[in-house]
């Protein structure tokens, strides 16, 4: 879809370091992978497994409701060995520009009514907040040129088994968030 399209556009262009996508018809948080090579519904870590989990459990942290309503162990799961589901934005985001995506599943109803959107706000704001917060933490700097102090597009390579990361084109600054 051409929508889907301009999101892949504009994260490319942006180089998120953490995003989380707002879904409903569940309860609680999502990390990647959603889907694996043998087409079964089972736990499909990433190399960042362990820095997926921290995000999802800092969101947990401050979400009352996801903490005592999740059917998820801990409020959090695999997307994979929750359902498989091809496309999904997150896998797209890790798999292409080492961005660290959830999916966030604000309510057990698939559509709330608009009067329920305040509430839905209230109960998860803070948890948002810390989310944000999170993406300030790890390892970060800047790629220049040398001779002319241009910034420059490049990856970073961590020596863990973790994805690269990416510097922004246009002022090479990069971040990286670490599992410990």
């Amino acid at each position: 879809p051409p929508e889907a399209a301009a999101v892949m556009q504009w994260s490319r262009n942006h180089r998120f370091i953490v995003s989380g996508n707002l879904h409903a018809g569940n309860l609680g948080v999502v990390y990647p992978y959603g889907n694996n090579e043998r087409n079964e519904s089972v736990a499909t870590p990433t190399p960042d497994n362990a820095v997926f989990k921290k995000l999802a459990r800092t969101y947990i942290a401050s979400n009352r409701q996801m903490q005592e309503n999740s059917p998820f162990p801990d409020g959090i799961q695999n997307a994979a060995a929750w359902f498989l589901a091809e496309g999904e934005m997150p896998d797209w985001h890790y798999a292409h520009l080492s961005s660290l995506g959830l999916t966030i599943e604000l309510d057990s109803t698939k559509a709330p009514a608009e009067e329920e959107l305040s509430s839905l706000w209230e109960a998860n704001r803070d948890a948002m907040l810390q989310l944000f917060e999170a993406a300030d933490t790890g390892l970060a700097g800047t790629v220049i040129d040398h001779s002319s102090h241009n910034s420059v597009d490049a990856h970073i390579e961590p020596e863990s088994p973790a994805k690269p990361v990416y510097a922004q084109p246009d002022t090479g600054t990069y971040q990286r968030l670490l599992k410990a």
